[in-house]
């Protein structure tokens, strides 16, 4: 990847994915990258596979909350049969997120919405996505913390992660899917809140700068009316001893892996 200015240029697989932003939006990180490598797309028979490339409406529908200028969203429908809808708070980044689909000729596979996810029942339609991807606001108002992400993201203007819950519980179709990534420091809130919105945790991936620190983030995948049973992954170690990346590390910032499921 290239940094040109504002503009950051991916390469996936052997295409080339330009992603622009600015100090508005929140800035690329290794969170978007690795949510996109953990999210799974089902396995789909012939006719579904038909569907998926002959008709936009058909394809298996997704739904990325808070989702800035469409990088999560730009990833996946860059590399699965996917109809994305981000829906995002910051108006100047909601227009960055349509900008980023034409450019990339994604225009006809995702799209942008404005909007709070506090208003999602005015917003969306109940129960009319396979899968919801989030990368949410880390820190509550007032607590002193922030992350990289941009002032509006940091502070998520009041929404917090049991909103973010609500939203997707409501979007999804029963026994979809719901992908989130969340600092390990907050974990229990993120688990007590997906297990009230009946988003039943089914995996668990714990990600470490390296071999030698604590993990620093989670990234979860909740099924909507799922039952009780939590699978717990080996640990993503993005670097090695050396400072170099990891073949890991390399692979989900190429996007060349597959997890078709």
């Amino acid at each position: 990847m290239v940094y040109l200015g504002a503009t950051l240029k991916l390469s996936l697989d052997k295409n080339n994915l330009e992603y622009d932003y600015d100090d508005r939006c929140a800035a690329p990180s290794c969170d978007s990258f690795l949510l996109a490598d953990f999210f799974r797309v089902p396995k789909l028979s012939h006719r579904q596979k038909a569907d998926a490339e002959g008709t936009s409406n058909k394809r298996f529908a997704l739904l990325d909350l808070g989702a800035g200028a469409g990088l999560i969203s730009l990833l996946l429908a860059s590399k699965h049969p996917i109809r994305a809808v981000g829906l995002e708070l910051c108006p100047h980044c909601s227009a960055l997120f349509g900008q980023n689909a034409e450019q990339n000729n994604l225009s006809r596979s995702i799209q942008g919405i404005t909007g709070d996810v506090r208003d999602h029942r005015a917003l969306l339609n109940p129960e009319s996505f396979d899968a919801v991807i989030s990368n949410p606001p880390y820190y509550k108002i007032g607590d002193g913390r922030t992350n990289s992400r941009s002032p509006l993201a940091k502070s998520g203007n009041g929404a917090d992660i049991s909103d973010f819950c609500k939203a997707a519980a409501f979007a999804l179709k029963n026994k979809g899917s719901f992908y989130i990534s969340f600092p390990t420091a907050r974990l229990c809130d993120l688990l007590c809140s997906m297990r009230e919105h009946r988003l039943e945790p089914k995996r668990l991936n714990f990600v470490r700068h390296n071999a030698r620190k604590a993990p620093f983030l989670a990234l979860v995948e909740g099924i909507k009316s799922g039952g009780a049973e939590l699978s717990i992954l080996p640990d993503i170690i993005l670097y090695r001893k050396d400072g170099k990346p990891t073949a890991h590390s390399d692979r989900i910032y190429g996007y060349t892996g597959d997890n078709t499921t």
